[in-house]
């Protein structure tokens, strides 16, 4: 028999189950997204509250959640690998991702509109405004959040520059024992560009400045202060950043009375210590430790 008279009597056929089999594929895949992102992962959308939760942000979420899912092979969705997502797809410092039991929740900066991810649930709403216009709210603020309130759906407005009294201030929030949790501000602190003016601090708690931990949000915001104390970590704005602190400054004396003790102090213009998880800190201000 000549070579050239012999032709394979299965190469059409071969190349029909070819084609048939990638355009199942493909069939599969597209479904499996369609599935995913319209009918499973997010087929219970719904707004909490009245107002209108902008597409494009659930657009955004949907499309972050699902690459997370995916980049977590389908298990169970972290705090940071939603974060990191996010990131990618709305740009860094656009969105604040944290965890309230078993619900993710993310926090759009721009529009200040928080959406609840629980399951197959995802709840939009709009942060609660609370302004402050004088010393004594600012007091009453604080001492809420020292009873526990931790304002995680809250965003607080400062509306007035405040000169406060010549007294010792209470200190926002509270950092805990062993046997006891503290209480931080999770919510939005926003100055407007307004300043607090003779913050006044000499009671040695282990975090001092106007806020004692930082677990949210604080912007646009100044503090004049004069702090004589002990405190381990010690800042105008907070003792403890482990959050966000944004477009702020601080004009500030500080004294120490561990200050060459053998104790590791942590004082700085903004905050004493930043958390080592945190990103870059945005303030005007670089922060020093000293022994």
């Amino acid at each position: 028999m000549n070579k050239k008279d012999f032709k394979p009597k299965n190469k059409g056929i071969t190349l029909i189950a070819l084609v048939i089999t990638i355009i199942v594929m493909l069939i599969l895949v597209i479904v499996t997204i369609n599935v995913a992102i319209n009918g499973g992962l997010f087929r219970y959308a719904k707004i909490a509250k009245e107002g209108t939760i902008g597409s494009q942000e659930k657009d955004h979420l949907q499309a972050a959640y699902f690459t997370a899912k995916i980049g977590a092979l389908g298990g169970e969705v972290s705090e940071r690998d939603l974060q990191n997502a996010l990131d990618a797809e709305v740009g860094e410092g656009k969105t604040a991702v944290s965890k309230n039991g078993s619900t993710l929740e993310v926090l759009f900066y721009d529009t200040y509109t928080k959406y609840s991810i629980d399951g197959d649930s995802l709840i939009g709403s709009k942060l609660t405004e609370l302004h402050i216009t004088n010393h004594d709210e600012l007091l009453a603020f604080a001492t809420s959040v020292n009873n526990g309130e931790n304002y995680r759906d809250y965003i607080v407005y400062l509306d007035a520059d405040i000169t406060m009294p010549d007294e010792d201030w209470v200190v926002i929030g509270t950092p805990g024992t062993h046997d006891e949790p503290g209480v931080s501000f999770m919510g939005i602190f926003e100055g407007n560009n307004h300043t607090i003016s003779n913050l006044t601090l000499t009671q040695s708690h282990r975090y001092t400045g106007l806020f004692c931990v930082n677990n949210g949000t604080i912007q646009n915001l100044k503090v004049k202060s004069n702090i004589s104390c002990g405190a381990t970590a010690t800042g105008a704005i907070a003792g403890k950043n482990i959050k966000r602190i944004v477009n702020c400054a601080a004009e500030v004396t500080i004294n120490s009375s561990l200050a060459g003790s053998g104790i590791t102090v942590a004082i700085g213009g903004i905050t004493g210590f930043n958390h080592r998880y945190n990103r870059k800190l945005q303030s005007i201000w670089d922060n020093i430790c000293i022994r």
